[in-house]
């Protein structure tokens, strides 16, 4: 609802969903959890309380909870949230991958780069250039990060070195598990998978089972899941990889900032403790955080309402979001800020 113009939707044009969608994967149909609240009432006393309390102890406690408050708020790790081409700017940012020693990796889709961060440093320490428009990057245990570059060439890069790995027309999303072998979502409404070594391309979901404009991926490979943002539809599919069966998680009720509705997701994680899934709910301008099994996400970054803005605990079209290793912050890419977040999770 406040999308900036299609630039925004890399590739191909989004088709926006405003009823129920009637693909061949049913939505969710849990019933809503009730949540029962409880009211007590606050008695006020005539006596003044007769134990004392030091004022050193006092101070001490008022720290400790302004420390953690502050070690709570949101922070920008890249970027500074102006438009531009220098180690310290981004310009759309389309995707943040997280090392497990904390180097940041982003995909600057509009400066036609990697930027590498160094943990705790807003100024990248390396640049890659020469690339078509990245929009996906994940890195693997050698330092080598792989790139999907949507514009001429239409490729998976491998870097350092510049090396083509594959050339799939409208590949997108980017996903690789231990063995090295890939994951892909294409702009074609498929989803591919992709054996390096013996160079088998094999389409897991075709276009006829009604994926529209699918983005980011997120690969769960312990219990052999793939998330999908399938961002034209207004929902999150997951995939099991073993029965290829497909299951609405997150969304599916058409275009809405009500909690069981997204508007044009274009990013998803998902934690390998718990499977809490983590979508940037683009066209919203806010972050979903939706339990397993859930029937409805709860904001917890960004506007509810779908509002943006550019203050600390503002977005304005997040494309990706990404947990680190340790899972205890969540990184989004900010692309119409022009700078990736950060935020602790616990």
């Amino acid at each position: 609802m406040h999308l900036s113009p299609m630039h925004h939707f890399r590739g191909s044009p989004i088709a926006t969903v405003a009823t129920q969608d009637t693909t061949s994967i049913p939505p969710t149909t849990q019933p809503l959890t009730t949540v029962a609240s409880s009211t007590s009432t606050i008695k006020t006393s005539t006596q003044l309380p007769t134990t004392s309390v030091p004022a050193t102890s006092m101070l001490s406690t008022v720290t400790t909870v302004r420390t953690t408050m502050m070690t709570m708020l949101p922070s920008t790790v890249a970027g500074n949230g102006v438009l531009g081409s220098s180690m310290q700017q981004l310009d759309s940012p389309n995707d943040v991958f997280v090392t497990a020693n904390g180097t940041v990796y982003v995909a600057d889709y509009d400066n036609n780069r990697v930027q590498i961060y160094g943990p705790d440093n807003t100024t990248a320490i390396f640049s890659q250039i020469g690339m078509g428009s990245p929009i996906t990057v994940c890195v693997d245990n050698a330092s080598n990060y792989y790139v999907t570059e949507i514009q001429s060439p239409n490729r998976i890069s491998k870097w350092p070195g510049n090396q083509t790995v594959l050339s799939l027309f409208n590949a997108y999303g980017l996903a690789m598990d231990s063995q090295k072998n890939f994951y892909l979502s294409t702009l074609s409404n498929t989803i591919v998978f992709w054996n390096a070594t013996s160079n088998i391309n094999i389409t897991l979901v075709p276009s006829s089972l009604g994926l529209s404009g699918p983005r980011h991926i997120s690969l769960d490979e312990s219990n052999q899941f793939l998330y999908i943002a399938d961002t034209s539809n207004n929902r999150v599919i997951k995939l099991n990889l073993g029965t290829r069966n497909l299951t609405v998680v997150a969304g599916g009720h058409g275009q809405g900032t009500a909690t069981n509705q997204l508007n044009s997701p274009a990013g998803v994680c998902v934690s390998k403790k718990d499977g809490t899934i983590y979508v940037a709910d683009t066209g919203n301008n806010r972050i979903q955080k939706w339990m397993v099994n859930g029937t409805f996400g709860v904001t917890i970054l960004g506007n509810s309402s779908g509002f943006s803005g550019s203050g600390i605990y503002q977005l304005n079209a997040p494309y990706a979001v990404a947990l680190n290793p340790a899972e205890t912050f969540l990184y989004v890419a900010d692309s119409n800020n022009n700078r990736v977040q950060r935020m602790p999770l616990y």
